[in-house]
């Protein structure tokens, strides 16, 4: 019922007072949004170290579940001059089959 009034309010309102209305509803949210979070940041800052963890232990979980467990950790350093020789090896012979078959 009382969406019902809500919605009666918003008919008699000319076009442009709803428009204006809207606006500062989503301002106002905006605005509340952006107060949260600087309320909460040294908080935040202070669990960061944990959130990565979460994050990566299920990017990890993921991983195994498409069955990438194979690959290297995210934490790890990036791959050596042997994961880009292979990589060069692999877009060398990708480019050969494509010039082959134009």
């Amino acid at each position: 019922m009382r969406w019902a009034a809500c919605t009666t309010l918003g008919r008699a309102l000319p076009l442009q007072l709803r428009y204006l209305f809207s606006i500062a509803a989503i301002g106002l949210v905006g605005f509340l949004f952006a107060y949260l979070v600087m309320a909460n940041k040294e908080r935040a800052l202070a669990l960061a170290p944990q959130y990565q963890q979460s994050l990566l232990a299920a990017i990890q979980r993921m991983a195994v579940y498409f069955g990438f467990e194979d690959r290297a950790h995210l934490g790890d350093p990036a791959p050596g001059p042997a994961g880009a020789d292979r990589l060069q090896r692999m877009l060398g012979s990708l480019l050969a089959s494509v010039a082959r078959s134009s």
